[in-house]
């Protein structure tokens, strides 16, 4: 017995020697070699949308003294021939977590919910990047992701106090609209630091100030949601001060204080006024109410005159701040409360549903992100012509004639001498047909020799309340043989060729940084190639349109900041008639009131190049009011063309470059003077249809549709139509001293009547009789042009049933010629007051 037991611990030291030696040269690798201790793991919002860009995270291990560069791969697992990395320095015995940029398949099989990754591990420093084992052995590693079905997409990132109640806001503002409960959360020690990381977001609610702290997130947020994404900041959890390193100018706060209030009532403000939302609300414990000053906002709702919850558009996308505690918002589950059926996920846990005021911020927050108002599809005829044949130069053109006449002249003069002048009629054809052919050879080779050309139509979106310019748009390539080079983004941005048909060969996207990445292995076919692609610039000086009204209508200025050679400027505001604008050299530009585009014009003048024919070609796309497209723009906008940026792809080596850019610029109107006169054109002043003054229970006309900012028709009975004009908020208060009526109506064998407003009570105005083409109206009756406590115009348009033009007997509706209005427009003259 005592022999077995040192024979056994003998055995046991031996082992425990073996364990802990060291390894030698000549031990198998093992965990010496740098390996994955996470690869292919879920990072930015946590879903991966089909056709989406994401960001994926990896954890390498270097259990070596010296540092490694090492190249991480991963592809998806039906998707092999296109593959995404980074290439990454890890320390010395030390590990490393990063992430990199992947482009979700555009299609997933509809029962999956994940998608499968695999993931690879090459030696960075090797010329011929030698493979490595990924992990313990394994030359690759699988690993999956959450496949993205829930659209919109909503998601938090909150501090771990508030997590639950926002949770639960959240929740209940999603069942309202019958979405999926189901949310995401942003884990804030590791924010996204890229806008192409958020590119599967649609909502997302901030309540942390290390969002605020993080430049790198605020940026990607900020440029987020200037791309169109909807942000919530509840003000209740973050610091107001920090406010601005996201939202910069758009927004400004004020707190005077915070307060508590265990019982309250919320109210709606909205174009009926100021009304309660709801019942009033008790609580079982205080709820904080910050009490602020805000200013860029619109306020949709409010506690004893305090706003609660308020509004900004911020480029594309929207801004919701509330200063309400979240349990205000929601109320307790009861047992007559029906929930939305499931989709993907239980309601079972749902304790809480939204209340009124919630279900209305609900309504607007959770839309769909808005995409650019133009995409690279609509662009591609545009993009490809400006690839093509050369015209031959006028010196060149003008040598080979001027060639010609002075072999005419020496050829004359010699016959003279010689006494030969009558061969001079045979001569001089014979010249003028070598002259033809040799311009028809120099003509034919310059129309076939297309030289090497990258051509861009370029769509920059700016603000004023930031120095980021975002850009998309379309590139194309030409080369008469395949090309092989390199494909480059130096400076952030994406763009991605058409990666089909490529005969077995795997491309790889290969982030060196956060702005810097490199398409490998593509091979661009000869001839013509679309990419799609969108950056964000940053301009250190920034693009703005200031301009004011006066008495011959609007004259402003337009700070250009990265952009030149500015032209062809349109002025589009939202009642979809256009403008056409006068601009210098020195950036000053004016509208006159005659200026108004008629339907279809974009640009004024006469003779077109063929740039120009090309940009009425996008106007017309961007700003047609007949396409079934959402309205644009929802502001008044200066849309001007300008040379294209540079935006730090490379696409063709050694190329010639074409292309231009067309910049939206918000325009920022400001007050005139007290005492001064103004102009309003006619565009500037939007109208609704609304209810008849003084008559109850009527319903709105349906001749116009707001919505789609156009009239409808036509139509075969009489219709009234009550229309409210509102004049801009920068010219009031405002004394009226005329206005100009001008109305497109086809109305045969009808009338129609003008009528005016006084006391609420109409006024008949004026009378016609048939109308079939534009009439105009001049009104100065000063009991009519009273503006209401909103700076709004009330007008009457009414068009009667169709009647016999000689005996005037109302004619069968089903016989008559039916009428449409086309168009109205109403031009203001007046002195600003004082405020």
């Amino acid at each position: 017995m005592r022999r077995f037991c040192i024979l056994t611990g003998l055995l046991v030291l031996v082992a425990l020697l073996a364990i802990c030696s060291p390894l030698t040269a000549n031990d198998p690798p093992g965990d010496s070699q740098p390996a994955y201790s996470r690869a292919g793991s879920v990072s930015g919002v946590g879903r991966y949308f089909p056709g989406k860009w994401g960001v994926v995270s990896v954890e390498l291990t270097n259990p070596r003294p010296d540092s490694v560069n090492l190249l991480s791969l991963l592809s998806f697992k039906d998707h092999p021939d296109v593959q995404f990395g980074r290439r990454i320095w890890v320390p010395g015995n030390a590990r490393r977590a990063t992430v990199y940029p992947v482009l979700t398949p555009a299609t997933s099989s509809a029962q999956s919910r994940i998608w499968d990754l695999q993931s690879f591990l090459f030696d960075g420093d090797s010329q011929t990047e030698t493979p490595l084992p990924a992990r313990l052995g394994e030359m690759q590693v699988s690993s999956f992701v959450p496949l993205g079905h829930l659209v919109p997409y909503t998601a938090l990132v909150s501090d771990p106090g508030s997590e639950d109640e926002l949770t639960n806001l959240l929740w209940a503002a999603r069942l309202s609209r019958r979405f999926v409960k189901t949310i995401g959360t942003l884990d804030r020690e590791r924010l996204p630091a890229t806008v192409e990381s958020l590119d599967g977001l649609d909502h997302l609610m901030v309540s942390s100030n290390h969002v605020l702290r993080d430049v790198s997130a605020c940026a990607a947020i900020r440029d987020w949601m200037y791309r169109g994404g909807h942000v919530w900041l509840h003000l209740n959890d973050l610091d107001p001060d920090l406010i601005g390193q996201l939202v910069g100018d758009a927004l400004q706060i004020c707190v005077v204080d915070r307060v508590q209030r265990e019982r309250l009532q919320i109210f709606s403000h909205d174009s009926r006024g100021k009304q309660p939302s709801g019942g009033e609300l008790q609580f079982d414990r205080p709820l904080e109410l910050l009490r602020v000053v805000l200013s860029n906002a619109r306020v949709s709702h409010s506690v004893d005159d305090w706003p609660v919850a308020a509004w900004t558009n911020v480029g594309r996308g929207t801004l919701l701040v509330t200063m309400l505690d979240a349990s205000a918002w929601v109320r307790s589950r009861t047992s007559l409360d029906q929930l939305p059926p499931a989709q993907g996920d239980t309601n079972d846990t749902v304790q809480f549903l939204a209340t009124e005021p919630l279900r209305d911020l609900a309504f607007e927050f959770l839309s769909d992100r808005k995409q650019p108002p133009i995409s690279p599809a609509e662009m591609q005829r545009v993009v490809s012509e400006q690839i093509g044949y050369t015209i031959v130069s006028r010196q060149k053109v003008a040598t080979l004639l001027g060639l010609f006449c002075l072999g005419l002249i020496v050829t004359g003069i010699l016959l003279s001498r010689l006494g030969r002048l009558e061969y001079i009629g045979l001569i001089g054809p014979l010249g003028v047909l070598v002259a033809s052919a040799v311009l028809l050879k120099v003509g034919h080779a310059s129309r076939e020799a297309i030289a090497k050309t990258v051509a861009v139509t370029q769509f920059a979106e700016t603000s004023p309340y930031t120095d980021e310019i975002h850009v998309s748009g379309l590139a194309a390539t030409y080369s008469a043989d395949k090309s092989t080079d390199l494909l480059t983004a130096d400076a952030g941005g994406v763009f991605w060729p058409n990666l089909e048909d490529r005969a077995g060969s795997v491309a790889r996207m290969i982030a060196i940084d956060r702005e810097k990445w490199e398409l490998r292995n593509v091979v661009l076919p000869a001839g013509q190639q679309m990419m799609p692609f969108s950056r964000s610039y940053h301009s250190d000086q920034s693009v703005r349109a200031v301009a004011t009204f006066g008495p011959d209508g609007l004259t402003g200025t337009i700070s250009s900041g990265p952009f030149e050679q500015l032209s062809d400027a349109v002025l589009a505001v939202p009642s979809t008639r256009n403008l056409s604008v006068q601009l210098n050299e020195a950036g000053v530009f004016h509208v006159s009131p005659d200026a108004v585009l008629a339907p279809g014009q974009f640009l004024s003048g006469g003779l077109l190049s063929d740039d120009q024919r090309r940009r009425i070609e996008i106007y017309s796309t961007l700003l047609d009011p007949g396409k079934d497209r959402e309205p644009f723009p929802t502001e008044p906008l200066l849309l001007v063309w300008a040379k294209p940026l540079e935006l730090g792809f490379q696409l063709l080596k050694e190329s010639a470059h074409a292309g231009s850019c067309l910049i939206s610029i918000p325009l920022q109107l400001t007050a005139p003077l007290p005492g001064s006169r103004v102009l309003i054109p006619g565009p500037f002043i939007r109208y609704r249809a609304v209810r008849a003054e003084g008559a109850v229970g009527a319903a709105k006309s349906v001749a116009f549709d707001e919505r789609k900012r156009r009239w409808s028709g036509p139509f075969s009975t009489g219709l009234e139509t009550t229309l409210r004009f509102q004049l801009p908020q920068e010219v009031l208060p405002l004394r009226l001293e005329s206005i100009r009526l001008v109305i497109s109506i086809k109305a045969p064998s009808r009338e129609l009547q003008i009528l005016g407003f006084v006391d609420g009570k109409s006024t008949l105005l004026e009378s016609y009789q048939s109308p079939l083409s534009k009439i105009e109206l001049q009104i100065r009756r000063e009991d009519v042009l009273q503006l209401n406590e909103t700076g709004e115009l009330t007008l009457g348009i009414n068009v009667g049933d169709a009647r016999d033009d000689e005996s005037h007997q109302m004619l069968d509706p089903s016989a008559a010629q039916t009428w449409k209005i086309d168009d109205v427009q109403l031009e203001v003259k007046g002195v600003m007051l004082p405020p």
